[in-house]
């Protein structure tokens, strides 16, 4: 509690001082800001995706058995055990329902997860593919290939890359929700629940696997919450806005943005 509220603390302060506050969540979520502070502004962070990545399976999903639940990143350090236990409870309560299914863990802490995935699922109809770190174009090819990403690194919100990056390829995304959870995400193809309910993280991830009119629209909606609010030329365009409200002049100056201009680095994930 002491680290948080030294943190809370040194935020204000640098808000104060700063001439303008970017913030990747909603201004109203952020527990240590006033909400009227009119030097804030809400800019969600964007996928680590390039616009190669950008999904086309407007069609629908490819046919295929067994189907392939994502999880992109497990919080480390004590965080591992309860994250490993949500995925375990509803992956297999939905292959009970369902049949065989494919699990893919990638990114930070998928390593040091494995050993305790792989006993959570032993036994079962569920296959267990860890594939740790990986690069920007494998992490796109990833995701594009699977039907669902199930995200238990507590809640969902603008902030989350790891939850981010699935918009660009149109995975629908099953997770819980908490109090940074908001618009614009909540626009994008998610399917959320109470934090901690693991019956019904369970039961949302199932619908999404079984019902085929359900993924589709999932689907639609993240390729136009990406288009929308988190391709690069969406927020670069927020930025633009931003600047040009602090020095009107600036507006004038510039010159439209390339197409071109703006491609994400790639990430360290």
């Amino acid at each position: 509690r002491f680290r948080i509220a030294f943190q809370y603390a040194v935020m204000r302060t640098a808000s104060r001082w700063a001439d303008r506050s970017i913030l990747t969540v909603p201004v109203e979520q952020v527990p240590w800001l006033n909400p009227t502070q009119t030097k804030a502004t809400f800019i969600p962070v964007g996928a680590n995706i390039s616009e190669a990545g950008f999904s086309t399976k407007s069609n629908g999903r490819r046919p295929r058995t067994p189907r392939t639940v994502a999880v992109f990143g497990v919080t480390g350090g004590v965080g591992i055990a309860p994250e490993c236990v949500d995925i375990g409870y509803a992956v297999k309560h939905v292959s009970n329902r369902v049949g065989a299914l494919r699990l893919v863990v990638l990114g930070r802490g998928s390593e040091e997860a494995e050993p305790m995935l792989r006993r959570e699922f032993d036994g079962t109809r569920v296959e267990v593919s860890v594939l740790g770190l990986q690069p920007a174009k494998d992490i796109e090819r990833t995701l594009s290939e699977a039907d669902v990403l199930l995200f238990v690194r507590g809640h969902i919100s603008t902030r989350r890359s790891s939850a981010v990056a699935a918009i660009p390829c149109g995975l629908p995304i099953v997770g819980y929700r908490g109090s940074e959870t908001g618009g614009p995400i909540t626009q994008a193809g998610v399917e959320l629940v109470v934090q901690g309910d693991r019956e019904a993280l369970a039961e949302a991830l199932g619908r999404v696997l079984a019902e085929e009119d359900l993924w589709r629209e999932l689907h639609q909606r993240n390729l136009r919450a990406y288009a929308e609010h988190f391709s690069w030329d969406a927020i670069a365009e927020r930025y633009i806005q931003t600047m040009a409200s602090d020095c009107p002049q600036s507006a004038l100056l510039t010159d439209p943005l390339p197409t071109h201009a703006v491609s994400p680095a790639e990430p360290k994930l």
